[in-house]
């Protein structure tokens, strides 16, 4: 889907329409950032695991209250290489 098609979604007033956007891999980095500061847990999970996701976002969502959403924050591709070493070293 086109990305201005998704960044649309990425804003309508339904849910779930949100929610399929999240995951949207040519979402528009503005609008993965709007939706990885929704208070919907769902929406964050998802675009926390989006590559499309800015680096800040990422790293933003890793100290997520639900620890799914850092979880799926900490698996995303995009997540920078330095981060991914901090969350390394800390499960030791």
């Amino acid at each position: 889907m086109p990305a201005a098609d998704l960044a649309d979604l990425a804003a309508s007033d339904d849910p779930a329409v949100r929610l399929a956007a999240a995951s949207g891999p040519n979402l528009p980095p503005a609008a993965a950032d709007d939706l990885a500061r929704h208070d919907d847990r769902e929406i964050r999970l998802t675009v926390a695991a989006n590559p499309a996701l800015p680096q800040p976002g990422i790293l933003r969502l890793l100290d997520d209250p639900d620890p799914r959403v850092a979880a799926s924050a900490a698996g995303n591709p995009a997540l920078p290489a330095d981060a991914a070493a901090r969350l390394i070293r800390a499960a030791r």
